[in-house]
């Protein structure tokens, strides 16, 4: 008996050695001895050895792991592990990874270890041979013709042979087999009907513990087959039923033939009194009238009892009883099919008709023909539906030659299929045939972009339809155009997705208009900006000059007319004196006014403070004189003392901010405003918001609102957003926001 030991350690190596040569006088040991799991996995490669002794603690490799290599190197090579630590749990691990059998170093001694050398080999061999009886027991299952299954005592199958896997049409194989059917119920398989059958004959079997004969039948992808079945109970060692084997022989050909012998007569009876054509047999040898079929009845406006024994010329004119005649009886003399694609016939109620028929001669044994068979179908109503689909189709190729538009079919990976010469024109082809044959591919030579194409597809998987898709695409010459696709998706009669068609417009001339309205629209803004720069400039020259010249002079009339009261209530007598002093008087008040009336003019024209004081100082400023002015209480909220910005910016939101409390003061019947001024990173934002009766979407959206277009457009020079926000008796907000963006 060859051993083969994988162990490292001296010690362990020499006493078991010895134990070994102690035996081997009785059985003849070999002992061959590798220290490293690669050297042992090196000597089975080399040679057969009867049986393997492994330690897990290997230089090269522990624990669990080393089993599992070395059974995968020698499957049928009994291994027993040698391990130092005494663990039944490690053990029944070590016995379900591939160990016959496993014993601890301290306790293993010269006849324990015989023993289960012994026994590993002994079971070792006794597994080989099971596995060889199974595949024995394998193959004649697998090559009877009969069904063969095995099921447990609660109807699960735990074997089939390959002949009832492919019948009921599992896998392939029987590894397949294994995985859709091992394990399953009837009720998993067949119909509740079928599956209860089954299973009622199970247990009758199981119940009297004897072979019982059945006739089933399943339903397969083929139809209903019929079975006889022989079911007999499988015991174990202590007599107790465990499982059930049951063998099938499929008979449903037999009966099949029994039952089509049964029915033939009543299909074919059945078959010709519902078929829609028309069927009549006429008698060979004077083409009189044998059988006619309900069809027919119904197509030539006479029953059957009228038209059995009469010929065409009782039914028909002359020369259609002659047509219908002369072609029986070729037919009859040539001994094959004739057919007739459209025969005119004269019905009794539905007028003239039209017949697509099909006559052939039915012959005795001998060959000689005993009765014409003819088939008739009415084709009036197919024919008048050909001939209207033709004018049909006649008028659609008239519109889709001679439409301004193109329309296209593609396939879906981006090939013309059809299209119309509007089309081929568009994109500077000679003809349609000329396009479908250049353009193979719509995304890298049609479009500029070839990314328009992927978002084409895209919108045609999620909306199914895609309505004033543009794109720029290339004309035949290499010129730029601009298209705009109007799609819906192709099927075909299953419904699947074979393609796209729609219609093409060119837009280029649209394109160049809108990009002309921008382009107008963009200097219209400037020009605004332009008289919004002019006019606060204006305004701060006249300010300048009411407050420089005017306001000087006033202040300068102001101070003469007080040195003039001196003088005159210096030297005049009382009452005339007194006469000057109250004109005096008056003539200073008034001259006060005006200078009030003047500072409040340069104010409103350019508040100073905006250009000393910057804008949060201004904002507040304009708070403040709103709450002084109306009465009503206004809140100003600022995310810093002074906020950087360009002066056109500034003056911007400045008179943004006016407005809005100019309109809130006239319209909003409110009791409280709040200002906020924010400022972000790269923006500044303002909101005016007040507790009114907030304005209607319809002022929102009024553009004779003079005071409404001049914040848009403010906002719009500088490239920002504002928005207008109503709210019935909870008041307006207005939001603009600006980038913000230092000199």
């Amino acid at each position: 008996m060859r051993i083969l030991l994988i162990e490292d350690n001296p010690g362990d190596i020499r006493l078991l050695q010895e134990y070994l040569k102690e035996g081997s006088a009785a059985v003849g040991f070999q002992i061959t001895q590798a220290g490293r799991l690669s050297t042992g996995l090196a000597r089975l490669a080399e040679a057969r050895f009867d049986a393997v002794l492994l330690d897990l603690s290997l230089p090269d490799s522990q624990g669990l792991d080393t089993l599992v290599r070395l059974h995968e190197a020698a499957k049928d090579v009994p291994i027993v592990v040698l391990t130092g630590i005494e663990d039944e749990a490690l053990g029944v691990k070590l016995v379900q990874t591939g160990a016959q059998d496993y014993l601890v170093k301290g306790s293993v001694t010269g006849p324990l270890l015989m023993r289960s050398l012994h026994y590993a080999a002994e079971r070792q061999r006794a597994e080989g041979a099971l596995r060889e009886s199974e595949e024995r027991l394998r193959a004649i299952m697998d090559n009877s013709p009969a069904m063969i299954f095995l099921k447990d005592a609660e109807g699960r199958y735990l074997q089939a042979n390959r002949t009832f896997v492919d019948t009921l049409r599992f896998k392939d194989s029987v590894d397949g087999a294994k995985m859709d059917l091992i394990g399953k119920t009837d009720e998993d398989i067949f119909s509740p009907e079928q599956a209860a059958a089954f299973r009622s004959n199970d247990r009758k079997v199981l119940e009297a513990g004897r072979p019982m004969e059945f006739e089933e039948v399943a339903l397969r992808h083929d139809g209903p087959h019929t079975s006889i079945v022989v079911k007999f109970p499988l015991f174990n060692a202590h007599g107790q039923c465990y499982a059930l084997c049951g063998i099938a022989t499929d008979i449903t050909e037999r009966k099949r033939a029994e039952e089509e012998l049964r029915r033939s007569q009543e299909f074919i009876t059945s078959m010709v009194e519902n078929l829609p054509n028309m069927i009549f047999v006429k008698d060979a040898k004077d083409l009189k009238f044998v059988r006619v079929n309900k069809a027919g009845e119904d197509l030539l406006g006479h029953s059957r009892e009228v038209l059995i024994g009469k010929s065409d010329y009782d039914f028909f004119p002359k020369d259609e009883a002659d047509f219908f005649t002369a072609i029986d009886r070729q037919v009859l003399k040539t001994g094959s099919l004739l057919d007739i694609p459209e025969e005119p016939i004269e019905t009794k109620h539905q007028g003239r008709c039209i017949l697509h028929t099909k006559k052939i001669p039915i012959c005795d044994d001998t060959g000689e023909p005993q009765y014409l068979l003819g088939i008739s179908e009415d084709i009036t109503d197919r024919k008048r539906t050909e001939d209207a689909l033709r004018k049909s189709e006649e008028r659609y190729r008239s519109i889709f030659e001679n439409a301004v538009e193109g329309i296209f079919q593609t396939t879906l990976d981006g090939k013309y299929v059809a299209m119309n010469p509007a089309l081929a024109c568009m994109y500077g082809y000679d003809s349609p045939d000329d396009m479908i044959a250049a353009i193979t591919n719509i995304a890298d030579q049609l479009y500029v972009d070839p990314g328009r194409r992927d978002e084409f597809i895209r919108l045609m998987q999620s909306q199914k339809t895609v309505t004033g898709f543009e794109a720029l695409v290339y004309r035949k010459d290499g010129s730029f155009i601009w298209i705009s696709e109007n799609v819906r998706e192709l099927r075909d009669q299953a419904g699947v997705l074979v393609g796209y068609e729609g219609t093409v417009e060119h837009i280029t001339q649209r394109k160049l208009a809108e990009q002309r309205l921008r382009d107008r629209l963009d200097q219209v803004r400037m020009l605004s900006g332009r008289v919004a720069t002019v006019q606060e400039e204006e305004r701060t020259r006249i300010a300048r000059e009411l407050h420089d010249e005017l306001g000087v002079g006033l202040t300068c009339l102001k101070i003469d007319l007080s040195r003039l009261q001196t003088i005159v209530g210096e030297g005049a007598g009382g009452r005339p004196r007194k006469k000057v002093g109250d004109k005096i008087r008056s003539m200073v008040e008034l001259i006060d006014k005006t200078i009030v009336s003047v500072q409040r003019l340069v104010t409103e024209l350019r508040p100073a403070i905006l250009d000393d004081l910057g804008l949060v100082a201004a904002i507040e400023w304009q708070c403040q004189d709103f709450q002084m002015r109306t009465g009503i209480p206004c809140t100003c909220v600022a995310s810093a003392d002074d906020i950087s910005m360009e002066p056109a910016r500034a003056t911007a939101l400045f008179r943004i901010c006016q407005e809005a409390l100019t309109n809130t003061a006239r319209h909003a019947q409110a009791t409280a405003v709040t200002v906020v001024l924010e400022s972000w990173n790269n923006s500044l934002q303002l909101v005016v918001a007040d507790n009114g009766v907030g304005i209607p979407d319809t002022k929102v959206s009024n553009h004779q609102s003079l005071g409404l277009i001049g914040m848009r457009e403010r906002v719009a020079l500088f490239g920002g957003k504002i928005t207008i926000q109503g709210h019935p008796e909870k008041g307006t907000t207005v939001t603009a926001c600006l980038p913000r963006c230092l000199s």
